[in-house]
């Protein structure tokens, strides 16, 4: 501990001096497994390397900087992150075993969301049956309009915003998703429901939407909602693919022919496709379709060309076909050819054959043309009546583009054949496809009435997974139409998405196709941001994997072990009725383990103090601003995710309130624990009295630490959700650090210090790193486990700066020379050109940071060593991509260098820094490299996405993960899957008016810092040396505030700018609107008016005011002269003004000497005594105000000199501030002469010394590069004045002085 300590002092003297003979050990010690940093060899064996040629980097130099920069990394980890403290709590603290049974866990967990769902359907049965009985009591008569209105109608000062609907609702109502039609009155039969649904909202919290859609397409939805900006139609809360999939459960085979022969106007053919893929948006995974153009020659549109199996056939209806189609059928143009109505059936009827499709088929004929001519008419009739038998057998159904509704008899009765006709539906625009979508498909038998679960979609309005339930409402054969409910997926699988980060098992949840609902590597339910749902085989990615999941859909529950080596653990548990299965993965092999429990926790020597994160800007607390955030020094924040509560949904929906948050600290501080848990999980208590052991030693080291213009934050995280944090500061609410990169790292590497690469920090510092460490606990069976992760957040120029500092011979700073830093994944985490880039690039996306970036020729060179740095691939579940990455072998201890000796423009050499996930490198470059990288300048997409070349250099990047239809062209392999992407952070915004009245936290003093190393890194500061051009440098180079000078451009906008910059995003404007919702123009119009009339009225009102009382103040003077005269008078004189400072001209006479009249704020008459009260010779202070008294008390301060500006130009200035004081407390006396102070009422010392004070004064504002001039000439009385005179010369006072004339009141005792 003594030599770890000893290192650490060293390495920051070695910082301090800046570049001093400090010379790096070269015995190199492994520090990455278990040797300690106590035993490490830090003995010297070489000398300075200054004598040796330039060009020669030698192995002993960049072994013994690697060595210096571990060992500095580790001494910051135990000194700045405070890791010997959390060890001693740990090792005071006791543990007991616990055994963990998988099947008791998912028996559990099934069992839970059983009761949940059993929840749901009583309350759909409920609006089932309200629906059935308002129908009853209406039917068959019409019943009245209900009172329910359009929801993007509904004013937004009758909504509220909800967290748990994630928009603005009403709960007192609910709204139609389509205009309402006045001469309609099918759906106000449920004008009653508000009551029944608002009942189940409040029994269960955890449903979204609640909604009723009728046979003839309308579609109520409680409660009432809106948004600003939105369009009317279609609403983002439309289920109509739910609507058809009760409707519908079979699978269908649905063919879409286009009729885009020759004559279509725009506007029909626009509405062709709208209808086209309005249908193919309707259908469910388990469909499957294909769409024909009949433009001259039918064509089949291939949505996927790569693959061959489906080339001429139907294909699966899954969102990636889906999007491809709608791509191909918004391509199509007008064509000066006519297709044949028999051609397009027969073209439909050999898909169908090349598909082996026999059930369920669906052929849609959409068309614009007139078919009453005989010459189409005997065509229809040929192909049924001359066809084969696989076109006899086809049912057709026709869609006619219409520009109105035609009520004449349609011609295709007599095309079609009866049993070959299906629904003829005429749809006249947009509004008509929402509300004829029953009628797209033919319903062939009666429809089941039992509830469906449907699989999860997403919700376009709140946002987040939500999991339908639908049911058919109907009376004998009359269908009324279909009820539903969302159900929130956070609230249902919240005790399975967050479960807390566990390093040996994993808990998720498929259903029986096989598709992931629930996974850690996934995102949690309520930040799920899109329609796919990944199958499991993608993220278990085991060799038979397969033959787990085919064991998990066909028993009930069960236990399988893998073969392939992994010794991989599965145990699940089917839900009873259900589509779902919980699944525990045991990462050990074995169903059953001891996992050790923190059981008891040592009390720390003094109260820690902690205080919960939401109470911080409200509580006792000193605040102070940390860049853009409101924290405080004095306290360190408690912050618990999701995972730290018993209900977690509960938590992320409503809102924090003191009350419960006090309630919550109460529980946690509790010494006799006796407070009754308000809702937290059993651990969290000893975990947050065991993470606060370390708040003392951050609060030292935040006054002593010689790093804390570099450091901004130090945080802890438990595995089971409590993260403290200091300085004190709020953290945004669904914050789950566990997610988080550094934290993911440091518990794969866990016997390293982890240095991420850099980001924006949300708090406003900028561009950042964080430096993190595991913290492992050791049970009795000395079997070591995570206890937490402790981090700090540093200055991305920080690390820069010691790389600088640590290699000897000042060698970084050499004009041909360069250091850099990078990460395991080839991300750049140092380097002298790494804060340019980021002004340059608006994201800093993590291409425009990495070694193949900005280091070209060594990417290029490293490649060729496939064993040190090999290109791999993971597939991105959130966004469907496949990733291309780089790794770094960490294991390797030799020292990389140049492979191709005949190039001679870059020296380098690459090795790995002991102990931790970086590597350092060392260049000497003459010339400029020819090498080169394939980097897109557009976004991240791999320039090829065929190639797949180890020694072809290329940035990171992504390409489209195309999923395999064809088993035959299946060459994907078992790719990983991504890592767990963090939820994107809100950058805080700072405004004067919150943070500005508030002092920093920490003091950098930028503006004192003289030299670019004492400015490069540190907090807030930037040393800014060009010019707004971004290539002029600038005469003066100065350390400023980071905001002014970001990246070192003068004025460059600030990545946190561009980010508020890119949010304003308008709507699309090619969205439909209603006619009736134009722009605000006449609000906006009338508004403005209003202002003008409002500021006129207020002008006028202050000239009256103040001509009042300019007349008042005269009348009180004994002058009848008006103000304006006066004016008038002063503009003529003006010239002969002294040059004095302030002269009130509506308060004084005007005497010879210019003397001004004060008027006291308290006016009386010097001859009025108040009668005393009998035994009493004084009035005790008491005074009476007359209008026109005493003029004497007034106080002035007198201004600097300088021309006296005319009364016009005067009324343009700011108005001077004027004080009152009175004292006394009697007014016993007369009013003072008037009359500035006077010298000759001093004594000859006091002159003497007023004299020199006033002149070292001026000497004072003159060293400090204020000019004087800027006051009035002060002027010093002397023995030659007469010491009785009335009108002395004026005395000039300094700016904290003024003069008072106060009335000095004798009480008699």
């Amino acid at each position: 501990m003594m030599a770890a300590s000893v290192w650490y002092i060293l390495c920051i003297l070695h910082l301090g001096a800046m570049r001093t003979e400090t010379v790096p050990p070269s015995n190199v010690s492994d520090l990455n497994s278990s040797q300690d940093l106590e035993t490490a060899d830090f003995t010297p064996s070489y000398t300075s390397t200054r004598s040796k040629s330039q060009k020669d980097v030698g192995d002993s130099l960049i072994r013994g900087t690697a060595k210096t920069l571990g060992l500095y990394l580790h001494g910051l980890a135990i000194k700045e992150l405070g890791i010997r403290d959390m060890e001693k709590f740990l090792g005071e603290s006791t543990f007991l075993s616990h055994t963990v049974y998988d099947s008791k866990t998912v028996k559990a967990l099934a069992q839970r969301i059983k009761q949940k769902l059993t929840r749901y359907r009583t309350a759909l049965s409920k609006s089932k049956s309200a629906v059935e009985v308002l129908y009853f009591i209406y039917h068959p008569e019409s019943p009245p309009i209900g009172s329910y209105a359009q929801c993007c109608d509904i004013s937004p000062l009758r909504l509220k915003y909800s967290t748990s609907f994630g928009v603005a609702i009403n709960k007192d109502f609910y709204c139609d998703t389509l205009p309402i039609d006045p001469a309609s009155q099918e759906l106000s039969l449920s004008s009653n429901l508000s009551s029944v649904f608002s009942m189940n909202l409040g029994s269960n919290p955890g449903i979204r939407w609640q909604y009723l859609i009728n046979m003839k397409g309308r579609e109520l939805v409680f409660p009432g909602w809106g948004s600003l900006g939105r369009s009317c139609s279609p609403s983002n809360v439309q289920h109509n693919k739910v609507f058809i999939e009760t409707l519908y459960k079979f699978s269908k085979t649905v063919i879409i022919i286009l009729d885009q022969s020759f004559g279509l106007t725009q506007l029909e053919l626009d509405l062709q496709k709208s209808t086209a893929k309005f249908v193919i948006s309707l259908l469910s995974e388990s469909d499957r379709t294909a769409v024909i153009s009949l433009d001259g020659a039918p064509a089949v549109l291939d949505p996927l060309q790569t693959e061959a199996c489906l080339m001429g056939r139907v294909a699966p209806a899954s969102s990636d076909i889906k999007e491809k189609l709608g791509e191909l059928i918004e391509r199509r143009r007008f064509n000066e050819e006519s297709g044949s109505f028999s051609s397009g059936i027969q073209a439909a009827a050999n898909v169908l054959h090349n598909s082996d499709a026999t059930e369920n088929i669906e052929v849609l004929f959409i068309t614009a043309r007139n078919w009453s001519s005989d010459k189409r008419k005997e065509d229809g009739k040929s192909v049924f009546e001359q066809g084969e038998d696989s076109v006899s057998q086809l049912k057709l159904s026709v869609v006619e583009i219409c520009q109105e509704n035609r009520e004449h008899s349609s011609p295709w009765n007599t095309i079609i054949p009866p049993n070959n006709i299906g629904n003829i539906v005429q749809i006249v625009n947009n509004q008509s496809l929402v509300l004829k979508k029953s009628q797209f498909f033919t319903r062939s038998g009666k429809p089941a009435a039992d509830v469906i679960v449907h699989k999860p979609r997403l919700d376009q309005a709140g946002g987040g997974m939500v999991i339908p339930l639908t049911q058919l409402v109907a009376i004998k054969d009359f269908l009324i139409g279909v009820v539903g409910l969302d159900i929130q997926a956070a609230e249902l699988f919240e005790d399975i998405a967050h479960q807390g980060f566990k390093q040996d098992s994993r808990v998720f949840l498929i259903d029986k196709d096989g598709y992931t609902i629930v996974h850690p590597a996934l995102s949690s339910p309520e930040n799920w941001n899109t329609e796919v749902l990944p199958s499991i085989s993608e993220l278990e990615v085991y060799e038979d994997f397969d033959a787990a999941l085919h064991r998990m859909k066909s028993h009930p529950s069960g236990n399988y072990v893998l073969d392939s080596g992994t010794s991989v653990s599965y145990t699940w548990e089917q839900i009873e009725g259900e589509k779902y299965i919980v699944v525990v993965a045991s990462l050990d092999g074995a169903p059953v383990r001891e996992e050790p429990r923190l059981e008891t926790v040592p009390a720390p020597i003094e109260n820690p103090d902690v205080q919960f994160h939401d109470l911080i800007p409200d509580g006792k607390s000193k605040l102070c601003r940390h860049m853009r955030e409101i924290a405080s020094m004095q306290t360190a924040a408690l912050y618990l995710s999701p995972a730290a509560y018993a209900l977690p949904f509960e938590y992320l929906t409503e809102a924090e309130i003191p009350l419960r948050i006090q309630s919550f600290m109460a529980y946690l501080t509790d010494p006799t624990r006796l407070i009754a848990n308000p809702g937290l999980k059993s651990c969290v208590r000893n975990e947050v009295n065991l993470v606060s052991g370390v708040v003392q030693a951050w609060k030292e080291l935040a006054f002593s630490s010689p790093l804390n213009n570099y450091i901004i934050r130090r945080r802890i995280f438990t595995p089971n959700g409590v993260q403290l944090s200091y300085p004190g500061s709020t953290v945004q609410a669904g914050t789950d650090p566990s997610k988080e990169s550094w934290f993911q790292q440091s518990v794969k590497l866990p016997n390293r210090v982890v240095v991420s690469s850099p980001r924006l920090d949300p708090g406003g510092a900028g561009f950042i790193i964080t430096v993190s460490k595991s913290v492992q606990a050791t049970n009795a069976s000395d079997d070591k486990y995570l206890a937490a992760v402790i981090s700090a957040d540093y200055t991305l120029g920080y690390l820069y700066k010691i790389l600088n500092d640590s290699v000897p011979d000042e060698f970084c700073s050499k004009d041909t020379n360069r250091c850099f830093l990078i990460d395991d994944r080839g991300n750049l985490v140092a380097h002298p050109l790494l804060l340019r880039d980021a002004t340059r690039f608006p994201g800093f996306p993590s291409e425009s940071q990495h070694l193949t970036h900005m280091e070209t020729f060594i990417a290029t060179d490293i490649l060729l060593n496939e064993e040190f740095m090999r290109k791999q691939v993971c597939r991105s579940i959130t966004d469907g991509k496949l990733r291309r990455y780089f790794q770094l072998d960490l294991d390797s201890s030799s020292v990389i260098r140049n492979s191709r000796s005949a190039d001679q423009c870059i020296s380098y050499k690459m090795t790995a820094i002991p102990g931790t996930n970086l590597f350092l490198s060392l260049v000497q470059q003459t010339c400029n490299s020819t090498a080169f990288c394939w980097c897109s300048t557009m976004d991240r997409t791999c320039l090829d996405c065929q190639s797949w070349e180890q020694g072809e250099c290329e940035c990171p990047c992504e390409c489209d993960d195309k999923r395999n239809y064809c088993p035959a062209t299946d060459v994907g392999g078992n790719i990983l899957p991504c890592e767990t992407p963090p939820v994107t952070h809100e950058f805080q915004r700072y405004t004067t008016s919150r943070h500005g009245h508030y002092p920093p936290c920490i003091h950098t003093d930028c503006a004192s810092r003289s030299s670019q190393q004492e400015c490069f890194g540190v907090l807030g500061c930037s040393w800014c040396d060009t010019d707004q051009d971004g290539k002029s440098p600038l005469k003066l180079p100065v350390c400023v505030n980071q905001a002014e000078c970001f990246g070192g451009v003068l004025n460059s906008p600030s990545p946190y700018s561009r980010a508020y910059d890119n949010s304003f995003v308008m709507p699309d404007s090619g969205e439909e609107r209603s006619l009736s919702r134009a722009g605000p123009i006449g609000p906006v119009t009338g508004g403005i008016l209003v202002f003008f009339l409002l500021l006129a009225l207020t002008v006028w009102g202050y000239k009256h005011w103040s001509s009042g009382e300019r007349r008042l103040l005269s009348r009180c003077n004994g002058s009848s002269q008006r103000i304006n005269q006066m004016i008038e008078a002063e503009e003529e004189n003006e010239e002969t003004l002294p040059p004095d400072g302030h002269q009130n001209y509506g308060l004084h006479n005007g005497d010879a000497n210019h003397q001004i009249s004060v008027v006291s704020p308290y006016r009386m008459n010097p001859s009025y005594r108040r009668p005393r009260p009998a035994g009493t010779d004084s009035d005790h202070g008491y005074s009476t105000m007359t209008p026109c008294g005493d003029q004497d008390s007034e106080i002035m301060s007198c201004l600097g000199d300088g021309p006296v500006p005319s009364r016009r130009a005067a009324r343009n200035r700011n108005p001077m501030s004027l004080q009152s004081v009175t004292s006394g407390a009697s007014s016993r006396t007369s009013s003072p002469v008037q009359g500035p102070v006077e010298m000759s009422m001093l004594s000859s010392d006091e002159k003497e010394s007023t004299c020199q004070g006033e002149s070292r004064e001026k000497e004072n504002l003159m060293e400090r590069g204020i000019n004087p001039g800027f006051r009035r000439e002060e002027t010093c009385f002397m023995d030659g004045v007469e010491s009785g005179s009335r009108n002395p010369t004026n005395t000039v006072l300094s700016k904290n002085q003024f003069i008072v004339a106060a009335t000095v009141h004798m009480v008699d005792t």
